[in-house]
């Protein structure tokens, strides 16, 4: 009985850590970002493992809390899908899965499709992206 007790208590610890894990943003998400959106303002955007700060050029900040509720890989593409509080879903896609210093955030047309959707943001860890490299990887 005592082996039983202990056996349950380690999945219980088990599951419990990989709710706590499995919420916050993966480590190759969480960066400050050099960001462009369609319009060509530029931006800063600092994903940590449970926010994300958005600072365009000449304007304030903005904060929202979130949880990583997702990830794959599709067509050579990988994907982190966040749920934000308060505003609904995004989705980090990176157009080659191998490279992850370039990325877009997106909101997805729908849940089943997190790849799907609005591009937002084109991210670059380095230096600024080019939106338009980003929107044609995105369409094949």
């Amino acid at each position: 009985m005592e082996k039983k007790k202990q056996v349950v208590g380690t999945i219980i610890l088990f599951f419990s850590l990989f709710l706590v894990t499995a919420c916050k943003g993966s480590a190759d998400i969480q960066s400050n970002w050099y960001a462009v959106n369609k319009e060509n303002q530029k931006a800063r955007i600092e994903i940590t493992e449970n926010e994300i700060k958005i600072k365009p050029d000449g304007a304030k900040e903005e904060v929202y809390s979130y949880k990583q509720v997702g990830t794959g890989i599709e067509n050579n593409r990988s994907y982190k899908t966040l749920e934000v509080v308060n505003q609904g879903s995004l989705s980090v896609v990176f157009p080659n899965r191998k490279d992850k210093d370039k990325a877009v955030l997106l909101v997805p047309n729908n849940s089943d499709s997190p790849m799907e959707g609005k591009i937002s943001w084109s991210l670059g860890k380095e230096d600024y992206p080019d939106s338009e490299m980003f929107n044609s990887s995105l369409k094949n």
